[in-house]
């Protein structure tokens, strides 16, 4: 037994796609949104990674634990008990803050001002200390923040960032700034709503897209390959629910969709042609042709596959060799 690899394991299982946009991540680029929001972008696959994150999620924590033992007055939890939360979009944009203090500023002891509590490794808390601007620093965590005093009608945001390699603290005092927020809403609307993926910002050789992103995550952020998850968020038939209590419907069978049924799709499942990367020929009630070259292939439901038409798990197989006519034939062959 390989201890390491039991460890990756036990850390990968735990992953799933997160059912709404987080107000932490509305800041980033667009596609990328787009692909999560359909449980389309990889999700992460190395444990090692997912114990960094959760190692930072225990040390915010502690961060928090310490604050209350000084004279910061902290609040990490409303009156039910709960994070401290916002919501819109019916639900398809939200976050928790960290919390909330008080007894910051000598002046003015009652203020409220937000809590945001970061870690960072000692590269990037040394190129905080030197900008010594949080917001500069991060244009991502500046998003969050700014979204988050607005959301709670906040007017500063205490700062507090964690170096995890010999435990130093930076503080800082960020003013809020007016407009972010509906600027973000209105950007995760447009993503929200979005049947397809937005114009990537980054060539597909940026160092964005080459340094940051897995081999596999650049060829399905480039729509070179399809998703390895199939599932009720990726399908054309179905649409996020913006009105009221929100989650998603499908269109072909006229109902609503639970989590649990978004993510095991059912056999009708088809794909959102923009996923596809081939010329669409037509589209059927139930399916849709491609072109590849001078040959025709349709993503139909599992129970009309036949003769060149692929259920949408066999065009993601597909897809990872570009449609090869060989492969078809094989496919074909031993169905």
């Amino acid at each position: 037994m390989n201890i390491v690899e039991e460890f990756d394991k036990a850390e990968q299982q735990e992953q799933k796609h997160r059912v709404h946009m987080g107000m932490s991540i509305i800041g980033d680029n667009p596609r990328k949104l787009w692909l999560m929001f359909r449980w389309s972008f990889p999700l992460i696959n190395d444990g090692r990674i997912l114990r960094l994150f959760d190692l930072g999620n225990r040390i915010e924590d502690q961060v928090v634990d310490a604050l209350k033992k000084s004279s910061i007055k902290v609040s990490a939890l409303d009156k039910d008990g709960k994070q401290y939360r916002c919501s819109y979009l019916a639900g398809h944009l939200g976050g928790s803050t960290d919390g909330v203090v008080k007894n910051v500023d000598s002046e003015n002891p009652e203020e409220v001002l937000l809590l945001e509590v970061k870690s960072a490794n000692n590269n990037r808390f040394n190129e905080l200390q030197q900008s010594e601007s949080y917001e500069q620093w991060s244009s991502n965590y500046a998003t969050q923040i700014q979204c988050y005093m607005a959301a709670f009608n906040l007017k500063r945001a205490l700062v507090v960032v964690y170096n995890k390699n010999d435990s130093s603290l930076y503080t800082e005092i960020v003013d809020a700034r007016e407009g972010v927020l509906e600027e973000m809403v209105d950007k995760a609307r447009k993503i929200i709503t979005a049947t397809k993926p937005p114009e990537s910002p980054y060539s597909p050789t940026d160092y964005r897209i080459k340094k940051f992103m897995s081999p596999k995550e650049q060829a399905i952020y480039n729509l070179e390959r399809l998703p390895d998850d199939v599932n009720c968020r990726n399908c054309k038939f179905s649409e996020p629910v913006m009105e009221g209590d929100g989650g998603w419907r499908c269109n072909k069978k006229n109902t609503m969709l639970d989590e649990e049924a978004q993510r095991n799709h059912c056999d009708d499942h088809i794909w959102l042609t923009a996923l596809v990367n081939l010329p669409v020929e037509s589209e059927g009630e139930n399916d849709v042709t491609y072109m590849k070259g001078n040959k025709s292939i349709t993503n139909a439901p599992k129970s009309e596959a036949a003769m060149n038409s692929f259920t949408s798990a066999e065009m993601r197989e597909l897809s990872k060799v570009n449609y090869d006519p060989d492969l078809i034939k094989k496919l074909l062959r031993f169905r």
